[in-house]
């Protein structure tokens, strides 16, 4: 007996360890679910272009729009761009533009079409006296934070995860933690672009602004950024400041948090735990202090398979959820050190989320809603995703502002309500299902959805949250009468 006994606790111990490896290891490979490609190559013509790979499949961060395309082109220069527009031309292809392809609803690709993969065409240069960047479109964030460190700058505006490019920051309209600034449609001094013809076009408020109105939130469709002129602040430093309130309380204390000046960023974050879904938050303000940042070399999130552990325990496990959101409210403060420069608050890669999980992945949703609705949209939010029985991650607030941009989310200062959420690969159509259900939900309330997320929305939802939408379209035929650039996202709601 005792024998026995040892050999099933032996099992079980393994059993465990092999689990909790599972949940904590550094992820092996990008997800790529489905759909299923039978033909993944191309024969190839004749070209000196840079291929990164010729024929073959490409697909995003969600894993889940796996796509067959002519192949994907490295850009290192205008050249390299004009060449590969050159060569669709003659061989009657498509154009696609990826970055880092974190818009989850193949925004960056389309089938059989050439990509232009930009990540290489990322040359930076600062004006510190004017305090303004300078940054070809394929560079990420997490290397413009860390060049401006040693000018003490900062960006104003950016999404609150630091990997993807700034053309596709730009092509999406991100917003981020800056409640005061609101998105990076604002900080937006001008723009080069380049038309599908290959001609070249200066951008701004005060020159073409008609085009620079459509490009920021275009999704790429009407020419490829080849770079843009910041506006920059001070790296200044700040201390963090948390607080653990009652949702129902949130709206008067994001209304002190609006009266000080001296809090420059914020977010909230909604309990996902079962005993208290949806009803708590803890919100995060970044204070200005007096204190040095030091201008240190900028640090990566520490302890990633720790934080990947627990962050993944709350999957399918009711009990992994109440430890995460445990693990928010009282550990999560002690793992960064403050005062930290705004460049450290921002310098978020997110490492913990990527995982091994086999056929499993999560998206991302995002829903505007004026202020005074908030609260109601929070409440149907909670039904919506119990009774559809959907594994949300995380839910999180977010402040943004209406800008004068033609594909504009908001209509005033509105909230966003960010939302992180898990499936298996087979149950996408529900959560496709629940995306449609929150965006009826947005509209009622006399709010919008975002776009850059899968592409479950109907073209009468676009047009209500997008009155512009035919006048984009509209421009995108003038702009490319050809319809060179092309995507998911377009072939999907250009009908």
């Amino acid at each position: 007996m005792p024998f026995i006994v040892f050999v099933l606790s032996l099992i079980a111990g393994f059993t465990i360890v092999k689990k909790i490896i599972e949940l904590s290891s550094d992820p092996r490979i990008d997800k790529d679910f489905f759909p299923y490609i039978q033909n993944e190559t191309t024969e190839p013509k004749e070209s000196d272009l840079p291929f990164l790979q010729l024929g073959g499949i490409i697909n995003d961060a969600s894993g889940v729009n796996r796509t067959a395309v002519y192949g994907i082109v490295q850009i290192k220069t205008e050249g390299d761009i004009k060449n590969a527009l050159r060569f669709t031309l003659q061989h009657k292809l498509k154009v696609s533009i990826a970055g880092a392809r974190h818009s989850m609803g193949g925004q960056a690709f389309a089938t059989g079409a050439l990509v232009l993969g930009m990540r290489g065409f990322n040359h930076m240069s600062v004006d510190s006296d004017k305090k303004i960047l300078t940054v070809q479109s394929g560079a990420i964030w997490h290397d413009i934070q860390n060049f401006l460190n040693a000018y003490n700058l900062s960006v104003e505006a950016m999404q609150s995860f630091d990997l993807p490019t700034v053309g596709g920051t730009i092509a999406v309209n991100a917003h981020g933690m800056d409640h005061r600034i609101g998105s990076i449609a604002s900080t937006v001094k001008s723009m080069r672009i380049m038309l599908a013809d290959g001609s070249i076009h200066s951008v701004s408020r005060e020159h073409n602004e008609h085009l620079f109105r459509a490009v920021i939130g275009g999704y790429g469709l009407l020419g490829i950024i080849l770079d843009v002129q910041l506006t920059l602040m001070d790296n200044i430093a700040y201390i963090e400041v948390q607080k653990i309130i009652r949702t129902k309380d949130f709206l008067p204390t994001f209304e002190e948090i609006g009266k000080d000046r001296g809090i420059h960023m914020f977010y909230a974050r909604l309990s996902t735990a079962p005993s208290s879904f949806l009803k708590e938050i803890i919100v995060y303000t970044y204070k200005v202090t007096a204190q040095s940042n030091k201008r240190e070399k900028l640090s990566s999130e520490s302890l990633t398979t720790l934080r990947r552990l627990v962050f993944n325990l709350g999957r399918k496990n009711h009990l992994g959820r109440e430890i995460k959101w445990w693990g928010e409210k009282y550990i999560q403060p002690y793992l960064q050190t403050y005062p930290a420069s705004r460049n450290q608050v921002m310098h978020r890669s997110y490492a913990y989320l990527k995982n091994n999980l086999k056929n499993n992945t999560d998206v991302l949703q995002e829903y505007f809603l004026p202020k005074e609705q908030l609260l109601q949209f929070i409440e149907g939010l909670g039904e919506i995703l119990n009774k559809n029985n959907v594994v949300t991650r995380n839910v999180e607030i977010r402040s943004i502002h209406k800008e004068n941009i033609l594909l504009d989310y908001a209509q005033d200062n509105w909230f966003g309500v960010v939302l992180y959420l898990n499936f298996n690969v087979d149950e996408i159509e529900n959560i496709k299902a629940v995306h449609s259900k929150l965006i009826d939900l947005s509209q009622r309330l006399g709010g919008s959805f975002y776009l850059p997320y899968q592409l479950s929305a109907s073209r009468e939802q676009i047009d209500k949250s997008y009155p512009n939408f035919n006048e984009f379209l509209r421009l995108k035929e003038k702009y490319d009468p050809k319809n060179l650039l092309t995507s998911w996202f377009y072939k999907q709601y250009a009908k």
